[in-house]
């Protein structure tokens, strides 16, 4: 994505060198920069599309690019599920949702049969029916499988984890009398570079003054103006 204020902070050529270098890369080509850089590709199901944020805000038409392309026939029949989660992190006891796209194997929509089951590659996580994994609170990753044929045909992974830090999203908010607000929290894990899916019964937020009002979960209910003590 190149250098983009709260997306990217992009990389130099001598990094870029570098992460070559580190992936085995033998020859490497860099293109022009800036908004000429963009990323096309076919996601398992889909069309081909842009699937970076180009600088200028839109797609810009360059002069060349390189085109990996299969010549392998789409039949329709499935070989695949790609598998994905909303969210990558979750505290223990969330209910977690995995989807299953299924494809052909050159990544055209097929239909996933009907005796495909889910299951985990970790039983003792949890449990999972159609696609809904609920935690059982151990911590560690989850990995979601589709099986089909007595084959792994796909699967995710998420984390469960214990947020290592929790902060107000908003320091001050205005809430009138007799309204209810919802108050949100950020948690973090990794030095506060990964964000956690929180769950209302995971905290406990409570207030200096509980005359103004109270808390469930995390909404605020403020006391109305007739209740308000006079200072």
């Amino acid at each position: 994505d190149g250098r983009g204020a709260n997306n990217s902070v992009g990389l130099s050529n001598y990094e870029m060198g570098e992460i070559m270098l580190a992936l085995g890369c033998v020859n490497a080509v860099n293109g022009d920069g800036g908004g000429s850089s963009q990323f096309l590709s076919q996601r398992p199901g889909e069309d081909l599309e842009v699937n970076c944020s180009p600088s200028d805000g839109a797609e810009r038409p360059p002069t060349h690019g390189i085109l990996v392309i299969s010549t392998a026939p789409a039949d329709g029949q499935f070989a695949r599920a790609n598998i994905t989660a909303e969210h990558n992190y979750y505290t223990p006891g969330s209910t977690v949702t995995f989807t299953a796209l299924g494809t052909d194997l050159v990544g055209t929509e097929a239909e996933i049969p009907a005796d495909a089951v889910w299951q985990l590659e970790d039983p003792s996580m949890g449990t999972i029916e159609n696609g809904v994994f609920v935690s059982n609170g151990k911590v560690g990753t989850v990995t979601a499988q589709m099986v089909w044929n007595d084959a792994v045909v796909g699967e995710a992974s998420v984390e469960i984890v214990i947020p290592e830090a929790l902060s107000f999203v908003q320091g001050v908010m205005t809430v009138p009398f007799d309204k209810e607000v919802t108050i949100s929290l950020l948690a973090t894990v990794n030095g506060g570079l990964h964000e956690v899916v929180l769950k209302p019964e995971d905290v406990v937020i409570t207030t200096t003054n509980e005359a103004l009002g109270t808390f469930n979960g995390f909404q605020f209910t403020s006391a109305s103006q007739a209740n308000a003590p006079a200072d």
